[in-house]
């Protein structure tokens, strides 16, 4: 979708905010509640009207992130965990590690980028999508954050999907793979968005068999 199409998808959006017919986009983009007829078809026609664009959109962490930089996703981390130790004034200890190592998965954890407040994992999918050569390296990365860094994998976008939601749509987006890692990482096989979409489809039970496999 080019730039003129997306103007007249949010124009269409727009136009459909009739107050008899449920809150504006203004609005509804300002929640993160469960939406029902009119105004979820709203915020669905303008989650898809949207795009992220990375120049604009992404900061240099997320920068790091689409360019597959691992080694400097690791550092950043550590820098976090650094920054959180020093903040808590606490002595050097295991359990202080601990205590700003969790607060550093969390920064991670809440980090949002674009129209459509994209999570990091999220993301992670979005460029396997954008840039397919670098799919193993992205995967990569995910099992940092996951099994290292120890960030959650339920974070949610503007429509409220996770990532293992939308390895469950149609191609492009659908991706057995990734799924898989993130359901092991203890990803909802029946989450609903906030369009009450996106439960698991009938095939999916398969990842269950396949994680009671490698217990």
């Amino acid at each position: 979708m080019d730039h003129e199409q997306r103007k007249r998808m949010i124009a269409l959006t727009r136009y459909r905010d009739d107050p008899r017919q449920g809150r504006p986009i203004e609005e509804l983009i300002k929640t993160n509640e469960m939406l029902k007829a009119f105004e979820s078809q709203r915020l669905r026609t303008y989650f898809s009207s949207i795009c992220m664009e990375p120049r604009r959109d992404l900061d240099d962490f997320g920068q790091n992130i689409a360019s597959g930089h691992l080694i400097l996703i690791q550092m950043n981390f550590r820098l976090r965990v650094g920054d959180q130790l020093k903040k808590s004034g606490f002595p050097e200890s295991e359990e202080a590690n601990n205590v700003a190592w969790a607060a550093a998965s969390k920064e991670l954890y809440d980090l949002r980028w674009g129209p459509t407040k994209t999570p990091i994992y999220n993301l992670l999918g979005l460029f396997m999508q954008i840039i397919p050569s670098k799919r193993s390296v992205y995967l990569e990365i995910a099992r940092y954050l996951i099994d290292t860094a120890k960030v959650p994998v339920d974070g949610v976008d503007l429509s409220g999907t996770t990532a293992l939601s939308h390895c469950f749509s149609t191609k492009p987006g659908f991706d057995l793979e990734y799924a898989q890692i993130l359901y092991e990482a203890g990803g909802d096989v029946n989450n609903r968005n906030r369009l009450w979409m996106h439960r698991c489809p009938g095939n999916m039970p398969n990842l269950s068999v396949q994680k009671s496999r490698g217990d």
